[in-house]
């Protein structure tokens, strides 16, 4: 029998071979190449992080055109931008790569959108280091400025003395805005929060405790996270919040 008509098939020892041969070039690719340009990828946005695993999954010819089919990251203490993130679980799907510069030894670089899914866990001692860098102290600021009627919506002002409890459905904030004069406000805000059309957060169940007049009630306000954000579920246990839902990464 012809040789060729033996090497295209799968029932064949010289097809299983092949076959065999092609899921182990693929498995050296991935380990080689490509998990390791993703590792060093991940780590250059993350400030910092504890553990950080990934599964590549995908054929030795998608992965040379530069496309991965699926990439599952699992991240423990992680910190992004001083925001301290936890426990992270998390799925990116169809990702296009500059794989020709990565086998050059290039960084690796996205090309298009990621849709990327996934799960987040955040612990109070998780917030609370957060409520310490400036990213989050100055939101929090930016966000209470025209609630009591702070000039410049709040610029200006910084947040002492901040503590963040999780109690099942509710989260609890207190804490001290200071301005630049010395002016201190007094504050305890606790709210549920309520997920709509994917991108936006309600307050619900909302009380806010002052030493200053309010400007409005707080009661139904909702946070837009932006059109990139889809989140599906937002979770209040004890000393704990879990939120699910889906994000696009979009190329730097």
């Amino acid at each position: 029998m012809p040789s060729g008509f033996n090497s295209t098939s799968s029932d064949s020892p010289s097809g299983l071979n092949s076959n065999n041969n092609s899921a182990q070039k693929s498995t050296q690719l991935i380990a080689k190449v490509l998990s390791p340009a993703v590792q060093l990828w991940l780590r250059s946005q993350l400030d910092n992080v504890e553990e950080l695993l990934v599964k590549i999954e995908g054929g030795n010819r998608q992965l040379l055109s530069g496309y991965i089919p699926s990439v599952s990251v699992s991240a423990r203490q992680a910190v992004y931008q001083g925001l301290h993130l936890g426990e992270i679980s998390l799925t990116g799907s169809n990702i296009r790569i500059n794989i020709g510069q990565v086998l050059k030894g290039k960084p690796l670089q996205i090309l298009e959108t990621i849709p990327v899914s996934g799960e987040l866990i955040l612990l109070e001692t998780h917030l609370n280091a957060s409520l310490n860098t400036p990213l989050l102290a100055n939101a929090i600021c930016e966000f209470l400025g025209p609630i009591f009627q702070l000039n410049n919506s709040g610029a200006g002002w910084s947040l002492k003395n901040s503590d963040i409890k999780i109690e099942s459905n509710f989260l609890i904030l207190k804490g001290e805005l200071v301005s630049s004069t010395g002016q201190l406000i007094a504050f305890v805000l606790q709210t549920s929060l309520e997920v709509l059309e994917g991108r936006y957060l309600k307050f619900v169940d909302t009380q806010l405790k002052t030493s200053a007049p309010i400007q409005s009630n707080l009661e139904g306000f909702t946070l837009d996270l932006g059109p990139e954000v889809n989140i599906q579920e937002v979770s209040f246990l004890p000393d704990k919040l879990i939120c699910r839902g889906q994000v696009n990464v979009i190329p730097a």
